[in-house]
């Protein structure tokens, strides 16, 4: 039935190459450019899949096992049993966005990591961990620390790994960071019916997505998105729900709020409480101007996970809802917020920062932050940030400047797109 219901799409997606629907009237851009037509893939039965078409563990049960995972763990704690409630915790982040999970999680790790016998098993997870919060040489050193283990065959914590391959286990992790730090080469467009690595479809397919994403392309990050739903094989509702929830900030992107909402609510089907699904499903009922709801799901994020672009989000909305003083205080409190997560991670918030600096105002505090993170990183996200800043400092010669290094990469990101809008003597 597996192989029948992929057949079926794979000929659906052939289709869906070269058809397109009509764009909803009330999506139309404020900018006055034409609108990208909504790729075909969205017309397709069960896109996104619903937890009755793919059955993943029940969402509130895989975090009820998070929570007893936590529990059960020994009173005195070991290295091991330590290394297990930093994955956990981590884990939990993901799941419900839980800054002092996260927090918690990176100070466990680092102590573990801090021990010359750490196992490499604690220092892939504490690269995971630095990698996700922009701390890229840390990362870089645990994980030459992780290939030097698995090359001498044994780890210090005694476990024999004669006779596993453990050939390139750090590989990934360095690729997504390199890719992080600057413009690499975008891979070509995948042939349909291309072979994928066996075992690593989902991934690959995630990563053919992206590349389209930076091309601009939203049928073809679409179709990607839609195929890998099919190759997820496990039982873990988290994967399915991030899944679904990136087609549906890919659809936010490139200015469809309206379709993205069907898959941040399937997402939080899925796996309720899910953060990221909650935050970005509020943006999009902000822009529908279904302040009720919007408000319900902000004030649930932030309550999960205090984390300051919730608060900004909440501010935006009862601005836009006529409640000035609100706003005013989940204005403070979200700066407030971006201070203090600056202050312990700077790397990791200041391309977010930025945007909350841009929207109060506060101009030197954003180019500050937007020129330091190109430092830290150059790849077109930064570039395209740091523009966006040129261009509200009315400086739009240095933004193009910045504009045209991504170009040259083949990349054309939608944000690109739109702050080309906005500097037409780029354009030569």
């Amino acid at each position: 039935m597996r192989r029948l219901l992929t057949a079926i799409c794979v000929v659906l997606l052939a289709t869906a190459c070269s058809t397109t629907l009509k764009t909803p009237a009330a999506n139309q851009a404020k900018s006055g450019a034409a609108v990208l037509p909504i790729p075909m893939v969205f017309a397709l039965p069960n896109y996104p899949l619903s937890v009755t078409d793919r059955a993943t563990t029940d969402g509130l049960s895989f975090l009820a096992n998070l929570n007893g995972r936590l529990a059960a763990l020994p009173k005195t704690a070991t290295a091991h049993s330590r290394a297990v409630q930093a994955g956990v915790l981590y884990q939990r982040f993901q799941a419900l966005g839980a800054l002092e999970d996260l927090d918690q999680a990176y100070e466990i790790l680092n102590s573990l990591a801090a021990d010359p016998a750490a196992d490499s098993q604690a220092l892939l997870l504490a690269a995971t961990v630095a990698s996700y919060l922009h701390e890229f040489d840390a990362a870089i050193r645990l994980l030459d620390r992780v290939d030097q283990l698995d090359h001498a065959g044994v780890d210090h914590a005694g476990v024999d790994h004669a006779g596993v391959d453990h050939a390139g286990v750090s590989a990934p992790l360095r690729l997504e960071i390199a890719s992080a730090r600057t413009m690499p080469p975008l891979a070509p467009p995948l042939a349909l019916g291309a072979r994928l690595n066996t075992g690593k479809e989902y991934r690959q397919l995630v990563q053919l997505a992206n590349d389209c994403i930076d091309r601009g392309d939203l049928g073809c990050a679409s179709n990607y998105f839609h195929d890998a739903q099919f190759v997820y094989t496990d039982v873990a509702p988290l994967p399915l729900a991030w899944l679904h929830t990136q087609q549906g900030i890919t659809l936010l992107r490139f200015e469809q709020p309206e379709l993205a909402i069907r898959f941040f609510r399937s997402a939080l089907e899925r796996l309720p409480g899910y953060a990221l699904a909650l935050e970005h499903l509020a943006q999009c009922l902000v822009r529908a101007k279904a302040y009720g709801e919007a408000r319900k799901l902000y004030q649930q994020a932030i309550a999960q996970t205090q984390n300051p672009e919730a608060m900004a989000g909440l501010a935006i909305l009862e601005n836009q809802a006529g409640n000035k003083s609100q706003a005013k205080i989940w204005l403070t409190r979200a700066k407030t917020a971006y201070a203090e997560r600056l202050r312990k991670f700077p790397a990791a918030y200041a391309p977010h920062a930025v945007k909350f600096y841009l929207l109060t105002g506060d101009l030197a505090t954003a180019a500050n932050l937007a020129e330091t993170n190109l430092q830290r990183r150059t790849d077109a996200s930064a570039r395209i940030t740091l523009a966006s800043v040129r261009l509200a400092q009315s400086n739009p010669a240095a933004a193009c400047e910045l504009l045209a290094a991504v170009l040259a990469s083949g990349r054309r990101p939608p944000e690109l797109t739109a702050l080309q809008l906005q500097l037409p003597q780029c354009v030569k």
